[in-house]
């Protein structure tokens, strides 16, 4: 993860998902009920820790950005070279919060983990998760 390792006292770790109104999700509490669940690499197989992405994006990324939509590669790199901390913390925070989202939707057997285990919070009225 290099220079841009998260400090957890800079950033809320554990906030509401902006555009998913009632949905919470503690970072550091994720991390840690994650740790060992690896994922695949959809273009080299490569296995890589599922969460944190740091890893998993530096890959993509790097080896992958011909294949990539141009503007996740470009907000990639901004987020590389941003050098105001406060605004890469927040871009790191963006992103956390992002890909913890997605990967909930696209992976039931983690969000019924994390539901349960109380890392995530659904909205009300969500259903049964």
């Amino acid at each position: 993860m290099g220079e841009h390792k998260r400090n957890p006292t800079a950033i809320n770790r554990a906030a509401a998902v902006p555009g998913a109104p009632g949905l919470t999700i503690d970072l550091d509490a994720m991390e840690k009920l994650l740790a060992g669940t690896t994922r695949f690499c959809e273009h080299c197989g490569l296995e890589l820790a599922i969460f944190p992405p740091d890893d998993f994006f530096e890959h993509l990324y790097g080896t992958h950005a011909g294949l990539i939509e141009p503007a996740f590669v470009e907000a990639w790199r901004a987020y590389q070279n941003e050098t105001d901390l406060a605004e890469r913390l927040e871009m790191h925070r963006s992103q956390l919060f992002g890909y913890a989202w997605q990967l909930l939707t696209v992976r039931y057997d983690l969000r019924k983990k994390c539901v349960d285990s109380g890392v995530v919070t659904l909205p009300a009225g969500s259903g049964p998760h």
